[in-house]
């Protein structure tokens, strides 16, 4: 018999035949199928499965028998476990056989081609799970609970002084490989399964003793890098959004190949990397992954769901893609200084935006002023939004003691009229601070306007830009918007001085007008992007 071209080659039960039956769909969407026979190991498949995966294409079905003796007994799944040592006799009639994990599926073929073409040239082809995108703090923890899994596993099937000899050698996945029909490799991994399984019978043996097979025999293998085959549980992984596809988190973004849905990422939602600066929760599931997810983030005040987390990167490219549109206005409410703690500065300044400032406190009307000199059509309000008009009593630390230096400068942006959800009262500050501070606190009388009495006095009649920054009584300010009638493309607002249930009815409220909620990275505001908005700009999957 002449071996034909390469074939690729997975394996399952009835359980897991939804995920092979992904794998098939992707082998196929991508191209794969135009260069590669497709052949299955029946781990306990039933019979209509069976059927589909015969009508769908598969080359061949696979029912071996035990490779290895006194394993009589064990589940038929774990034939497609120790039979991956055997697959030369498995499949005779291809030079080079690849293997993927059922719960695998393909974006592109790259790492097909790879695989085969690494293992044409060096006899065997293996995929170490180690990369500069598993090492930043948040991830170590699963990578140093792979290097310990993978400890325990060569010291339970081999003996402690393997171990120690190999402890330090690359975890090779078991979810990746290809071998030349004739590559010695599987001859030496068929040995070291037989050595193993005297000592433990279990489902890791096969990554366990293929690892020690290549690291031990020091045979050429060609290593494939991790983009070529994703692990989805180890850590976050790049979404571009120009094209919708899986790539590195890193520069230079090289698009991820195949998924393996590893451990939780079978099920649940994992962390994405935006290439326009945001973080994402995706199911990573074949078909899944154009869902919208939410995710659970620490913001100020506790846990609350929103779409995702926002870098100040992304919100200043929220704001270019506002700029590039013609005649855009603001309203900007709690506006200070307009350049002190306010993102929107220099967009107003860049853009030549028009728009309306709020802001009670008169010391900052005029630098607002001042700041804003030579750009057109901005008009300045005197007064805070409240949720009736009149005076109120707003409190504040002196503004000479920020300029001074006794206080810190943070201290000037903490007028409020709830004091007691602020700094003001203590909250977040060590004791000298909250010293410092009280010494330095005053009241004054402001004017006081609802919003409806703001917008028919001053000719409000729709914005693009909102900014709600009012230390703490940023949801009584909202609440009063006609978000429908006036229809901002982005909203942005802090929320570190509200509590959870003004958190979560801000959330709701803008969900259900339509929005899509960011929280910043730092968790001290929120940003959200009118949907229709974020389609024509961004790709909001």
């Amino acid at each position: 018999m002449t071996p034909r071209k390469a074939i690729v080659v997975s394996g399952c039960n009835s359980d897991y035949f939804h995920y092979l039956r992904d794998l098939l769909h992707s082998f196929f969407a991508c191209g794969a199928a135009q260069k590669y026979d497709f052949g299955v190991i029946d781990g306990g498949l039933a019979a209509d499965q069976l059927d589909w995966l015969r009508n769908f294409g598969v080359h061949t079905i696979v029912k071996p028998d035990w490779p290895i003796s006194g394993l009589e007994g064990q589940p038929e799944w774990y034939k497609v476990c120790i039979g991956r040592p055997f697959f030369p006799n498995f499949f005779p009639a291809w030079d080079v056989i690849v293997y993927l994990d059922s719960d695998t599926w393909l974006q592109n073929s790259d790492v097909l081609d790879a695989a085969v073409e690494g293992a044409r040239q060096d006899g065997f082809a293996a995929l170490p799970i180690t990369d500069r995108s598993l090492w930043p703090l948040k991830v170590q923890t699963n990578v140093v609970f792979s290097m310990q899994w993978h400890m325990n596993c060569l010291e339970q099937y081999f003996g402690p002084e393997i171990a120690r000899q190999f402890q330090l050698h690359p975890i090779l996945s078991g979810s990746l490989f290809a071998g030349r029909r004739d590559a010695p490799h599987w001859a030496v991994w068929q040995q070291l399964m037989a050595q193993g399984l005297r000592r433990k019978i279990y489902y890791d043996i096969d990554q366990a003793s293929m690892t020690l097979a290549v690291h031990q025999s020091n045979f050429p293998t060609h290593f494939l890098p991790l983009h070529h085959h994703w692990i989805g549980h180890l850590g976050p992984i790049g979404l571009d959004t120009r094209t919708a596809t899986y790539v590195e988190p890193y520069l230079p973004h090289h698009p991820i190949s195949s998924i393996s849905l590893a451990a939780h990422s079978k099920t649940d939602p994992v962390m994405l990397r935006t290439t326009d600066g945001r973080t994402l929760s995706r199911l990573l599931r074949y078909g899944q992954q154009g869902k919208r997810f939410s995710i659970n983030v620490a913001l100020a005040g506790g846990q609350q769901i929103v779409d995702g987390i926002a870098s100040p990167r992304f919100r200043q490219s929220v704001f270019d893609a506002i700029g590039s549109e013609s005649a855009v206005r603001f309203l900007q409410i709690g506006a200070m200084d307009g350049v002190s703690f306010d993102p929107m500065h220099a967009a107003v300044r860049r853009y030549g935006w028009s728009g309306t400032f709020v802001e009670p406190m008169p010391e900052y009307v005029e630098r607002l002023r001042r700041n804003m000199t030579g750009l057109p059509n901005l008009n300045f309000v005197q007064a805070a939004i409240g949720e009736a008009s009149g005076r109120s009593a707003m409190h504040r630390v002196r503004p000479q003691a920020v300029e001074s230096g006794r206080v810190p400068p943070w201290a000037a942006g903490l007028s409020s009229l709830v004091p007691e959800r602020t700094p003001l009262s203590g909250k977040g500050l060590t004791a000298e601070q909250h010293q410092l501070v009280q010494a330095e606190l005053e009241t004054v009388e402001v004017d006081c306007l609802s919003f409806a009495d703001f917008e028919a006095a001053h000719g409000i009649a729709g914005f693009d830009v909102l900014l709600i920054d009012t230390e703490g009584y940023d949801w009584k300010v909202l609440s009063q918007i006609d978000l429908a009638r006036h229809a901002p493309k982005c909203v942005h607002m802090e929320i570190l001085h509200l509590p959870p249930d003004e958190i979560a009815m801000t959330i709701s409220l803008l969900s259900g007008a339509g929005y899509a909620c960011y929280a910043m990275d730092d968790g001290n505001d929120l940003l959200a992007l009118r949907h229709d908005f974020g389609l024509a700009h961004f790709h909001m999957i």
